[in-house]
């Protein structure tokens, strides 16, 4: 089922706490590719891993980067990293925005958003690894034949352990988890001041 962020992005911003300009454009564009990336895995049935996976982790580097997108702070656009380090800063808000929180993510308390947080980061961690810039020249990723100097694998043949995982249901919990960090950004944006 593909998610549609048109309506979802038009309601949330109703309900969102102030989102600046930078922030509100990071996340359009995270609500984007995981559009793509819903749309290649369900209606679209892509037969290659590496284009959903890849749109996959750029949304959750762009949620990530909307994140961090506070005040004149600007992330770092080379950078692939971010989500895990998102994570770690949501399982360390301010007691206030405790509750809030958890009911954004669709939890009955904030301990079990932590368990969930903890529970999502090691497949948060090998989404982050997949561009070839993280993985490096000569490992598997998801955008150039490996290794660089004599390539003998293509992303296109490759079947990827963390699609696998994806389907397991720790895999499942992590895309509810992204799905709703996207689509409810502007409900908890403000606990990254």
């Amino acid at each position: 089922m593909v998610t549609r962020f048109s309506d979802s992005f038009h309601t949330s911003v109703a309900k969102a706490h102030a989102v600046n300009e930078p922030q509100r454009l990071w996340w359009k564009q995270a609500a984007a590719d995981w559009a793509l990336f819903e749309h290649l895995r369900g209606p679209a049935r892509w037969r290659h891993q590496c284009h959903p996976l890849q749109a996959l982790q750029m949304s959750s580097e762009k949620i990530a980067k909307a994140s961090f997108r506070v005040g004149t702070s600007r992330p770092n656009k080379f950078s692939h990293l971010g989500l895990t380090k998102m994570l770690r800063r949501l399982s360390s808000v301010r007691a206030p925005d405790q509750q809030e929180l958890a009911e954004v993510f669709s939890v009955s308390c904030f301990q079990h958003l932590e368990r969930l947080l903890k529970s999502v980061r090691g497949i948060a961690k090998e989404i982050e690894r997949l561009p070839p810039a993280i993985a490096g020249p000569d490992q598997i990723n998801t955008e150039y034949p490996w290794p660089d100097s004599n390539p003998v694998n293509a992303p296109a043949d490759w079947e990827y352990d963390v699609w696998q995982r994806l389907a397991t249901a720790k895999g499942r919990e992590f895309l509810r988890f992204l799905a709703r960090a996207i689509e409810r950004y502007p409900q908890y944006a403000h606990v990254f001041r």
